[in-house]
């Protein structure tokens, strides 16, 4: 199966805006085929701007279109695309210790707000309230631009993003998965196993899911 984040990182065809370990692209798949494996050991969110595709993941099918956004968790999935239309996305990988950072700094604001709703399992549709809107607008502006934006204003953003997932009121079940990562300090090999041992990854592979050495895992 294709690693997601590496293919990424070094396809010089796409437009990319990279800080260290942070990764966005706009992305415009260049593969003809069908359908097509992949995996990621990093959390990430697509925004698509044309055309559609289907995520196939151990628990559904999660289809999207322009105007569309799905956050995934990391793990693999096998792709479907569709050629009526040419296919173009915006993806952002959103470290797990990001998130936990950003979760920890707002722990005074996030005091007794428990989001509910039902746990995500592998993927979750995204609702795009007016600040997601707003951030999905900006980057485009990025990515269209002739010069790229300063590191600093780049790790802002993503920060912006994850912030607006923990504050708004539309994306609880996202926002109580982002508050779990913070009381743990990696993956849990359970859940990673029993989301994604239908899929032909090998032993390290599954190890990387799970943030863990091919010994210790």
């Amino acid at each position: 199966m294709l690693n997601l984040y590496e293919s990424v990182r070094s396809n010089p065809s796409f437009n990319k805006l990279e800080i260290g370990n942070l990764l966005f692209a706009e992305y415009t798949c260049p593969v003809n085929a069908a359908k097509l494996g992949q995996w990621t050991d990093s959390d990430y969110l697509v925004h698509v701007l044309s055309g559609k595709k289907a995520w196939h993941t151990s628990d559904g099918v999660w289809m999207a279109e322009a105007g569309d956004t799905l956050f995934f968790r990391k793990g693999a999935a096998v792709i479907e695309q569709f050629f009526e239309t040419d296919f173009c996305l915006l993806m952002f990988f959103i470290p797990d210790s990001l998130i936990r950072s950003t979760v920890r700094e707002l722990a005074g604001t996030l005091a007794g707000n428990s989001p509910a709703g039902a746990p995500i399992k592998s993927a979750a549709r995204v609702e795009n309230d007016l600040t997601l809107s707003a951030f999905f607008e900006s980057m485009c502006a990025y990515f269209s631009g002739k010069e790229k934006p300063a590191e600093p204003l780049l790790r802002l953003k993503l920060k912006e993003l994850i912030v607006s997932i923990l504050t708004g009121r539309s994306n609880r079940a996202l926002a109580a998965y982002f508050q779990s990562l913070a009381r743990c300090e990696g993956p849990s090999v359970s859940e990673i196993m029993e989301s994604n041992f239908r899929f032909n990854l090998s032993l390290d592979e599954y190890a990387a899911l799970c943030h863990r050495s091919l010994s210790s895992f």
